[in-house]
């Protein structure tokens, strides 16, 4: 986990949200950055702050817009607004424009096994020599 510490002292943390619809190749990344302990701590100050938003003018409004069926990738849209009622969020984006997403699969093989330098060292510079500290 990546945190930080400001100058008066509060440790600031990150969290990655991956909302995903199962069976589809849809998925929305969040960067979250906040103060509270725990990630079930950052879910339950953002789903708070949605419903309190949900009861002012612009929320109804995305309400509406969404279909009535506001989720994760709605939210994605109307973060500012949200973020400003959630206590101990700092701040949050969405991942897929915060940073470059690179998607890799699990099991992809990043070493096949033994190499000629297991089985001769000296093939490789500076594998048999003892390294300076």
């Amino acid at each position: 986990m990546r945190t930080l510490t400001t100058s008066d002292g509060t440790t600031v943390k990150s969290v990655l949200l991956v909302a995903d619809v199962p069976g589809e190749d849809v998925t929305t990344y969040f960067v979250i950055e906040h103060t509270l302990d725990t990630g079930a701590e950052v879910l339950a100050a953002i789903r708070k702050a949605v419903v309190a938003w949900e009861k002012t003018p612009d929320g109804q409004e995305a309400w509406l817009q969404s279909c009535r069926d506001f989720n994760w990738g709605d939210l994605a849209s109307n973060l500012e607004a949200v973020v400003k009622l959630a206590p101990g969020i700092v701040s949050m984006a969405r991942g897929d424009d915060a940073m470059e997403v690179v998607q890799v699969l699990h099991d992809e093989v990043l070493m096949e096994g033994p190499r000629h330098w297991e089985i001769e060292p000296e093939a490789v510079p500076g594998a048999s020599e003892p390294k300076e500290g």
